[in-house]
């Protein structure tokens, strides 16, 4: 764009590029359950994913100090095959030990958000 007044054209501004998309939808609360030794968290893609593809998922799990990690070892939601399964199994010595911390019988809490081409959706409600 440009503007002419009396006394000519002026410059050509910057150029603008954007994407016709907005964040994806807040997700539903992820479930957790046992799986033998392991435990299963399981999540659900967005209602709506913004308009571009999802690029992965942040899985987060509350500790026995009420803070929210993220166990990327086992619970990579960068990694193919989990954004694929929307699952992933967690040894359950991995939650007994720091820095989760959690006592046999405690249920696994956890919180889900998916990432497109805009950023990270709102944290799902803890399951």
């Amino acid at each position: 764009m440009r503007a002419k007044n009396a006394l000519g054209w002026g410059p050509f501004s910057d150029t603008l590029s954007l994407i016709a998309a907005r964040r994806t939808d807040k997700l539903e609360p992820l479930t957790s359950s046992n799986e033998n030794n392991e435990v299963r968290l399981t999540w659900q893609e967005p209602a709506y994913d913004g308009g571009t593809p999802l690029i992965d998922y942040v899985i987060t799990i509350k500790t026995k100090d009420g803070d929210y990690l993220e166990e990327t070892t086992y619970c990579d939601g960068s990694d193919f095959q989990t954004r694929g399964n929307l699952f992933c199994l967690i040894p359950m010595p991995v939650l007994r030990d720091a820095p989760y911390s959690l006592t046999l019988g405690e249920i696994i809490i956890g919180k889900v958000s998916a990432r497109n081409a805009i950023g990270y959706s709102e944290e799902s409600e803890p399951n």
